[in-house]
């Protein structure tokens, strides 16, 4: 839970820009909050697995139970297998979890998250500032009495023609001594009561076409404008819009996404040649070349072939059509390389549903064994071994799928690029923890430590006495 609530916390803060000063319900908070811990699930559980191992079989070896069951005749492997069972039956559970549970979270999260940042930010009219947030006005209050809500001072531009298009000119000017803010009965509909106070409006000429403007100014002791608010309440867009990401689609969805792409690129591809044949004239036979000018003697002038046609028709012709294939196959190009890039996205998430949950079978047999030789089963050096192990397993995953995503290694490479790296890591932790080898332990570095550090504190001694020296002689 500690490190699915950091997960949590990292995600949010990349849209808090968007989530706060919105005047959001805390419901949806909470909404935003639920749906990101399911998406940022499956990636808690291999350092909680990690950590839970380590705590295990270190607090084994620092009570010596270990010792104790090893001396009964109880091998490694058999102390170890419990937590192994548990482990594959948390794998399944999260690849389950992975298959069915995660995208319908990720379209309900991305879903209200694009919702939110669509979402103008809420109404707050500060003192002393200007406030933009209604399009087509600006308005501007001197003074705030929080106690009976009345406004003074009010300065109100008005940028709104008389039709729906906004204008870039200062239309009309209110100045106002006092003013309220009250309820309207429709909805998103906001009333401002504005009392003692002057306008000045501007108004086109009579004349159709005539750039002049007429100028007004009219008093008045109570005036109501009544602003549109539908900008600023949550409005939420069908989830079905959402569903062709490769975060909302599962597993099934994904092996037909694949597959679609792949045909619909075999299709492009024969249509392409079909069409360029009407230019070229490509014959498939021989490949390369048509058979009638395959053995073309060399020297003679090509337009020479064809005396039934003008040169400078046959040259603007060929220029023509090569022209038209040009832009045919940047077209064909574009839209094949688009769809490729759409096919590795769905690759990289259909491999991610099995590369999460295996990465928990390898974390226990590095924390496990690791646990044993360390013989620490507190929170302490744990927690710092997990969180080194983490930012590795971390970085090589973003690393690996920025990787698959701009084709410098094969998709299934880059996804499981921190598996690949962390399996041999889990080996040798595991035979060092059999053979029960020195290797790893304190005392091992530190008798290697100690020809180094014979060797070093006689030098720092004397340098330490020379630097004294030298500051008292100066």
């Amino acid at each position: 839970m500690v490190i699915l609530f950091i997960l949590i916390i990292q995600f949010i803060s990349k849209y808090k820009d968007h989530l706060f000063g919105k005047g959001l319900e805390a419901i949806v908070i909470g909404k935003i909050f639920m749906y990101s811990g399911a998406h940022m699930f499956l990636l808690a559980l291999p350092p909680a697995v990690l950590l839970s191992a380590l705590v295990t079989t270190g607090a084994f070896g620092e009570h010596y139970e270990l010792t104790a069951m090893r001396s009964a005749g109880i091998n490694l492997f058999r102390v170890l297998w419990p937590m192994v069972r548990m482990t594959l039956m948390v794998s399944f559970l999260a690849f389950v979890f992975s298959v069915y549970i995660v995208p319908e979270s990720n379209l309900k999260l991305f879903s209200l998250l694009y919702d939110v940042q669509q979402a103008r930010p809420s109404f707050n009219l500060r003192s002393g500032h200007f406030y933009d947030g209604i399009e087509g006005y600006m308005i501007r209050v001197h003074k705030k009495e929080a106690s009976d809500d009345m406004l003074y001072d009010i300065m109100i531009y008005d940028h709104t023609p008389s039709g729906s298009k906004v204008d870039s000119t200062n239309r009309r000017v209110v100045l106002a001594d006092s003013g309220q803010i009250m309820h309207f009965e429709e909805k998103n509909i906001m009333q401002m009561v504005l009392y003692d106070g002057v306008s000045h409006e501007s108004f086109k000429a009579d004349a159709e076409n005539s750039s002049a403007f007429r100028y007004g100014r009219y008093y008045f002791d109570t005036l109501v404008y009544r602003f549109n608010m539908s900008g600023f309440g949550l409005s939420r867009t069908a989830e079905n819009e959402f569903a062709t990401h490769e975060y909302m689609m599962k597993l099934g969805s994904l092996d037909h996404a694949i597959d679609s792409i792949g045909a619909t690129q075999e299709f492009r591809l024969a249509l392409n040649f079909n069409l360029a044949t009407s230019y070229l004239r490509i014959d498939s036979i021989p490949p390369g070349l048509n058979p009638e000018f395959a053995n073309f003697p060399p020297g003679k002038s090509l337009i020479s072939s064809f005396p039934g046609i003008k040169p400078f028709l046959l040259v603007s012709g060929a220029i023509s059509g090569a022209e038209k294939l040009k832009t045919l196959n940047n077209q064909l190009l574009r839209e094949y390389y688009d769809e490729l890039e759409q096919m590795r996205k769905y690759r990289i998430e259909w491999h991610s549903k099995f590369a999460l949950p295996s990465a928990c079978l390898i974390f226990l047999m590095i924390g496990a064994p690791l646990g044993t030789i360390t013989r620490k089963g507190s929170l302490g050096l744990p927690v710092i071994l997990s969180i080194g192990f983490f930012i590795v397993f971390y970085l090589l995953m973003i690393q690996g799928k920025k990787y698959a995503r701009d084709e410098v290694m094969p998709v299934w490479i880059g996804v499981w690029l921190p598996i690949l790296v962390l399996t041999p890591v889990a080996m040798f932790v595991t035979y060092e923890a059999t053979i029960e080898t020195r290797f790893l332990t304190k005392a091992f570095w530190y008798e290697v430590a100690k020809p180094i550090r014979s060797v070093m504190e006689p030098a720092l001694r004397l340098y330490f006495r020379y630097v004294k020296y030298r500051s008292k002689f100066k």
